[in-house]
């Protein structure tokens, strides 16, 4: 039976073929993204003139199972351009009895050359690097160790290997902090008294973000600056905020986690203020409102409804700008992880802006 070529043959041929520039395709699940990425590894191995030795291919997805198929399809389709294999296609796409023949005639090769450099691929085959971001993105790293500011033995984590370092290492901070010979131990009892340890610890777990500045947190060293900076920064988170939501006042679920990341950079300057107040124990008053510190500055900042300035007294030239109490449900807090890519009319770097704000919101 004769199987007619998909309607889409001479764009895949594009994609497989075309080495001067880059190249997107955009696809749905189960069209064959796979393996038109797998054809390409193939053609780049192969080709002439300038054939890619394996060792300086790159072919990066986001999960470990799917970069093992990757590699497993290609070793295949090696194997049987080399005849060193069963010949048997793994799918429809995959290397055929015919496969030889056509990439003898796309770059004017014989079969013996053909086979040779799918053998000699082959046999370096472990030293491509076919595998997920995050591995090669380590393996970068670990050429340059010192340089990069990390342990030459330094592991690549995943959510759950970081929820047990930081418990170990706020439950061993917190032993000395919280002892009868904690160097705060007047700080601590004003700051329990007005948030429970579960917010704060969710605050220091927040801190080992990626997108969070540690090095511009840490400052020189004194208190001040570390304020200063944390309340930079979460000027900054809100100003992003706004800036997106005014030139995307669309009510689609992307807009829509953007403003419950918004509330939530909000409700994290509130705490921040109420600290900085010197405030102590007790709920906040009837019609209090959230606050952000703005160091040397007056202007209101973007409004998502009434607002007001009230100056605060000190030599920093702080203000604080209020907003009104808005809590924030674990319904609308699940928006935050449930866009996986950009819709009609946001640009990629738009897009970028609005997962950094995720990120710390979450």
């Amino acid at each position: 039976m004769t199987v007619s070529p998909p309607a889409d043959e001479p764009e895949r041929l594009r994609a497989v073929t075309t080495f001067d520039r880059n190249v997107v395709v955009t696809a749905g699940a189960g069209t064959g993204k796979t393996t038109l990425l797998v054809d390409r590894c193939v053609n780049l191995l192969v080709r002439e003139p300038s054939p890619v030795p394996v060792n300086e291919l790159v072919a990066l997805t986001f999960t470990n199972k799917a970069a093992h198929e990757m590699k497993e399809r290609l070793r295949a389709r090696l194997e049987a351009l080399a005849g060193t294999g069963n010949g048997r296609p793994r799918s429809p796409g995959d290397a055929g009895p015919g496969e030889t023949d056509v990439l003898c005639e796309r770059y004017g090769l014989t079969a013996h050359e053909v086979r040779r450099r799918a053998w000699e691929a082959l046999q370096r085959m472990e030293q491509s690097h076919i595998g997920t971001i995050h591995s090669f993105a380590a393996s970068m790293l670990r050429l340059y160790p010192l340089e990069a500011g990390l342990e030459p033995n330094f592991r690549e984590g995943d959510g759950r290997l970081l929820d047990r370092r930081f418990d170990a290492c706020w439950a061993r901070w917190l032993d000395g902090e919280l002892s009868g010979a904690g160097p705060r131990t007047g700080e601590w009892k004003r700051i329990l008294g007005r948030f429970p340890l579960a917010r704060l610890r969710e605050l220091a777990l927040a801190l080992c973000a990626e997108n969070v500045d540690l090095e511009g947190l840490r400052g020189g060293g004194a208190p001040d600056d570390a304020v200063g900076s944390l309340r930079d920064w979460l000027r900054r988170m809100d100003e992003a905020a706004a800036d997106l939501l005014t030139r995307h006042p669309e009510q689609r679920k992307i807009e829509q986690a953007v403003a419950v990341a918004r509330r939530v950079v909000r409700s994290a300057s509130f705490d921040f203020a109420s600290l900085r107040s010197g405030r102590t124990g007790g709920s906040p008053r009837s019609g209090e409102t959230e606050g952000v510190l703005r160091s040397g500055r007056t202007e209101a900042m973007p409004r998502l409804g009434g607002t007001g300035v009230m100056p605060r007294s000190g030599g920093t030239g702080a203000t604080v700008q209020a907003f009104p109490k808005e809590p924030v449900d674990d319904e609308e807090l699940s928006l935050l992880s449930g866009v996986s890519k950009p819709p009609k009319g946001w640009s990629p770097e738009d897009f970028e802006r609005a997962k950094s704000l995720w990120t710390a919101a979450r």
